[in-house]
């Protein structure tokens, strides 16, 4: 699946995972990166990380934080379908747990295989 990664994110001191997720844009899908303008004590900011990228199954790793809190999620796409941790085959969730190496070091772990 192609990646378009967009370097602009909500630029406030409050939005939801929901703001910053990935989505699907005909065969494209639209993933957000970045940070906001400097306030005087926080800058909020969007890291996303592709986990896995194969030609039917995409995995993302997506982290924001603002002026009140922070977040993470795992987004998982499957022949341009979007699927939750307890959707995915074992096999798939195998192979995320392997590319883990892409994610950053304080990401949490999506789940457990069985």
């Amino acid at each position: 699946m192609k990646i378009k990664i967009i370097h602009e994110v909500p630029d406030c001191s409050y939005f939801r995972m929901s703001d910053v997720s990935p989505e699907l844009a005909g065969k494209c899908l639209v993933v957000f990166d970045g940070k906001g303008t400097r306030r005087s004590r926080y800058t909020p900011g969007v890291t996303s990380t592709v986990i896995v990228n194969t030609a039917t199954f995409t995995a993302i790793h997506v982290g924001f934080h603002h002026k009140h809190r922070g977040g993470q999620g795992y987004f998982y796409f499957v022949a341009g379908q979007r699927k939750l941790w307890n959707q995915l085959s074992a096999y798939r969730k195998r192979q995320v747990i392997a590319g883990l190496g892409n994610a950053p070091c304080w990401a949490k772990t999506p789940g457990k295989i069985a």
